[in-house]
């Protein structure tokens, strides 16, 4: 019983965003697992899990090993606004564009947040689909986003708003192209410096 049991919580942990002692108990017992808050805390303790910042600013339980990928807030907040470009949604889709060669890290992000309406992502070089649970909860989802990336150069938009995203792509671009030309008078200077 006991191993099955801690086998149910390793999935749980996994799969869904814990952050009570609480919220474990009531998973169990969902699972079908009837315990009390004591055998709750014991498994918590020989388990040796551990809370670990999540996505919303409040922590989740996690084994020690997931230390080394831990996703702070702050960093998840860095990761989206440096590389989304885009955002549109339709239905239960939400599309993110980014700058080339960042979609894999954005999509893990996304993942590692564990947000609950998502059910998984897609990622290329610079395009992410994000799979929502629900159509209702696509919405939020994007406003989620665009909270955490506050004053970037993203323009979100729905499939309503189809011209807006293409409006703001060339000044995406000009701000990437103005990134590339400072990085290359710096490394001018520096040299210039050196010798």
């Amino acid at each position: 019983m006991k191993t099955s049991r801690h086998a149910r919580i390793q999935e749980i942990i996994k799969t869904q965003n814990i952050e009570t002692q609480e919220d474990l108990a009531l998973a169990l017992e969902q699972a079908g697992f009837h315990v009390t808050q004591a055998t709750v805390s014991r498994d918590i303790k020989e388990m040796m899990l551990i809370k670990v910042p999540n996505a919303e600013g409040g922590y989740r339980y996690a084994y020690p090993r997931d230390l080394g990928n831990m996703l702070t807030p702050g960093r998840l907040q860095r990761t989206l606004r440096d590389a989304v470009l885009d955002i549109k949604s339709g239905e239960n889709i939400v599309v993110l564009r980014t700058m080339p060669g960042t979609a894999q890290g954005v999509a893990f992000a996304v993942d590692y947040a564990k947000w609950p309406e998502v059910l998984g992502t897609v990622a290329g070089d610079d395009t992410i689909f994000v799979a929502i649970d629900k159509t209702e909860h696509a919405q939020s989802f994007v406003e989620r986003i665009q909270k955490l990336i506050l004053h970037s150069h993203t323009t979100v938009s729905s499939t309503e708003e189809a011209e807006a995203p293409e409006a703001a792509k060339p000044a995406a671009k000009k701000a990437a192209a103005k990134s590339v030309k400072t990085k290359g008078a710096k490394a001018k200077t520096a040299k210039k410096v050196s010798k």
